[in-house]
């Protein structure tokens, strides 16, 4: 999530949070001067649009990675927009809460509904200018939802899922709308939520030396604020890691503990409190 990037007509929080099993998922665009070589066509996109419920069964939506192990599950219930994540049938994410919050505007978690929606698959590769592996595959199955409030005066937000085999990432977008010109962040309710109180590797956030720490391991609900990324260890021996990519003129994502095997996401905040300021039109 981002601060704002003006491209064909939108306005995009820039930043991919990405969930790994075993591989740290990366950007999912190819480097600056990289050379990008298509290996397979997409496949045809899957879209609905406009109405709320076509297509959408008990307001939920789900899409799977290319093999078909990992699943994302994403739903509204009671208005608030939800996802969860499972592995080979195995839940690894219970039901999560996503949304913001503004620092003169009410939040925006809450009152919603499935404006529209639209699937499609990309498999492609593109070649780094250095680094271990010349050729990287980009391949995975995306889900975009755009979630819109059932109010006089509604704003919108996409929320956008991309499986891989080997993870997930996921980003919010704010669409240039009337109704979301300006905002100011105060935060983002990005949270995890667990299916255990697992093993962490982790370094502390906001200390003097923090990216010099030394990884150490604790159970979840001890962890207090640490960076990303954040690895961890379930009882049944799959390996997560938490972090962040793509970012673009937005604050850097740290992880909470408050209890109830859960993480959430705290953005480091200018010295006032706002976390990102923003506008979602067109800047020239």
């Amino acid at each position: 999530m981002s601060q704002v990037e003006k491209m064909t007509g939108k306005s995009y929080l820039k930043r991919l949070v990405a969930i790994s099993f075993f591989l740290l998922l990366t950007s999912c665009r190819s480097l600056p001067g990289a050379e990008d070589v298509r290996v397979s066509s997409p496949q045809p996109s899957e879209t609905v649009s406009p109405a709320p419920t076509a297509g959408v069964e008990n307001n939920q939506l789900s899409v799977s990675s290319p093999d078909g192990k990992v699943r994302v599950t994403s739903r509204l219930d009671g208005g608030a927009f939800y996802y969860q994540v499972s592995r080979a049938g195995v839940e690894v994410i219970k039901p999560s809460r996503l949304g913001f919050t503004f620092k003169e505007a009410s939040p925006l978690n809450s009152g919603l509904v499935i404006a529209s929606w639209e699937r499609h698959s990309v498999d492609e590769s593109w070649v780094q200018p250095w680094g271990e592996v010349k050729e990287i595959r980009n391949h995975y199955n995306e889900l975009q939802v755009e979630l819109e409030e059932s109010t006089p005066n509604p704003r919108r937000m996409v929320v956008v899922f991309r499986v891989y085999d080997d993870g997930l990432g996921f980003r919010y977008e704010l669409p240039e709308q009337e109704n979301l010109a300006q905002f100011e962040i105060m935060d983002e309710e990005t949270e995890f939520v667990l299916t255990g109180n697992h093993l962490v590797w982790r370094i502390p956030a906001y200390n003097e030396l923090r990216y010099e720490l030394l990884y150490r391991q604790f159970p979840v609900n001890e962890m207090k604020t640490v960076h990303t990324p954040l690895t961890m260890e379930t009882a049944d021996g799959l390996f997560l890691s938490f972090h962040e990519a793509a970012l673009t003129d937005y604050a850097a994502m740290t992880l909470t503990a408050p209890g109830d095997n859960t993480l959430q996401c705290e953005l480091v905040p200018w010295s006032d409190g706002v976390k990102v300021r923003g506008y979602t039109p067109h800047q020239t």
